[in-house]
């Protein structure tokens, strides 16, 4: 439940101290901190910012005031006032933030390279293939799989499948070797490949070229060069294999 309220920006005190007032009705700030174990100085802040929120409000009482709870509906109020502003928020990101950032990026400048280690670095490597593809035209990004690394993967996302299909994102695999699971939006080739060395996925996405692999202790890493004539030439290799295998 906490969680559900910060998403609101509701903290785990004003939570508490919320509950407490919709438990007892108007009470003065005395009453309301010994009810919730809370010193008067802090509860005096929360209620301050319940108020701004419009979750709590105040009667006076000769020249005292006391506090009251507003109807648990309002926070449905509140969720579509936060609604609005992340709308509004990704709108100006779209529409002038980033292509502002993107214009004042040095053209012409040398590869950037990314270097990511463990189970977490692989999880950081999908999630930029899924928020990447998600917005470009035709939603399709390209992968060589090979059977020693399919383990390690999804270890840390083991939902990347789901999100990826219902972000409607195509995958096309060439995979060294057989294996390999038939899902939605995905299709599959295969390389019969005697050799057990192959311990790459390799994925190609806009304008990036990622490699997931493991040392020779069995830990994973990952790098992602953001290169758009290396990648360009890379998805001309991908199709042109792509095009030759049965």
């Amino acid at each position: 439940m906490d969680s559900q309220f910060s998403l609101l920006g509701i903290s785990s005190k004003e939570y508490i101290v919320y509950k407490s007032l919709l438990k007892l009705g108007p009470v003065s700030i005395r009453e309301l901190a010994a009810d919730t174990k809370i010193n008067r100085g802090t509860t005096h802040e929360i209620l301050r910012e319940l108020v701004k929120k419009g979750l709590v409000c105040f009667q006076m009482s000769g020249q005292r005031k006391r506090y009251l709870a507003e109807s648990p509906k309002k926070l449905t109020n509140l969720a579509k006032e936060k609604e609005t502003r992340i709308k509004q928020l990704i709108s100006s990101l779209s529409t002038k933030v980033i292509p502002e950032l993107e214009a004042s990026k040095i053209t012409g400048s040398s590869p950037t390279v990314k270097y990511y280690e463990g189970e977490e670095g692989i999880e950081k490597v999908l999630l930029d293939i899924l928020h990447s593809v998600e917005n470009t035209k035709d939603k399709t990004y390209y992968a060589y799989s090979a059977l020693p690394i399919r383990k390690y993967l999804y270890q840390q996302f083991p939902n990347f499948t789901k999100q990826r299909i219902t972000k409607g994102i195509q995958v096309n695999v060439i995979a060294l070797g057989k294996g390999g699971e038939e899902v939605q939006l995905a299709q599959r080739k295969w390389i019969q490949n005697s050799s057990s060395n192959s311990s790459s996925y390799i994925i190609i996405y806009t304008d990036k070229y990622a490699i997931i692999s493991i040392t020779e202790d069995e830990l994973p890493y990952a790098v992602i060069i953001e290169e758009p004539g290396l990648v360009q030439t890379q998805k001309i290799i991908f199709q042109s294999l792509w095009s030759l295998l049965p």
